[in-house]
């Protein structure tokens, strides 16, 4: 009740009346140029969220068509990974089919040259035993011999013989 004794009815009705004439002064004047400002922001605000929406579209369209691009990439490197180990292999069977025929040719080749070793070992071998043969003839013929040195004498050729081979 204090605040009421302290206010006065004629300052009362004096704001009341200047606020109401201020109102109707902005409406007539300025409240057409306040909502169209305000419409404008509106406007402009509206058109930053369809631009940030449409970006925002453009930018999961990139991330999607970015996801099939490397969805490509992998598969192609799969691919060429594949291709590569193909190859590899390939290679390496030919490898190892090209070492096979060389180890044939050194086989056939070592063959050859033991069968000539063999050939050269026989005749070394009989020139021995020629050579043998003639030392105990002349062995013999030189010297008149028994039976048994006879006998001696060829059985120690023989025993050279055995030896050799």
């Amino acid at each position: 009740m204090e605040l009421l004794r302290l206010l006065d009815i004629k300052d009362i009705v004096a704001q009341t009346v200047c606020f109401l004439f201020l109102f109707f002064l902005l409406r007539k004047f300025a409240w057409k140029h306040i909502l169209a400002l305000l419409d404008e922001r509106r406007e402009r605000i509206a058109g930053e969220f369809r631009g940030i929406e449409e970006l925002r579209r453009e930018a999961e369209a990139q991330k999607l068509e970015y996801a099939r691009k490397l969805g490509q990439i992998d598969a192609l490197a799969q691919s060429r990974i594949n291709a590569a180990v193909q190859e590899a292999e390939r290679l390496a069977q030919e490898i190892a089919l090209n070492a096979g025929k060389e180890s044939q040719k050194l086989i056939e080749t070592a063959r050859e040259q033991i069968g000539h070793e063999i050939v050269k070992a026989r005749e070394e071998l009989k020139e021995s035993l020629v050579d043998l043969a003639i030392g105990a003839t002349e062995k013999i013929i030189s010297e008149k011999l028994s039976r048994q040195e006879e006998e001696k004498i060829v059985a120690d050729f023989l025993h050279e013989v055995e030896k050799m081979q």
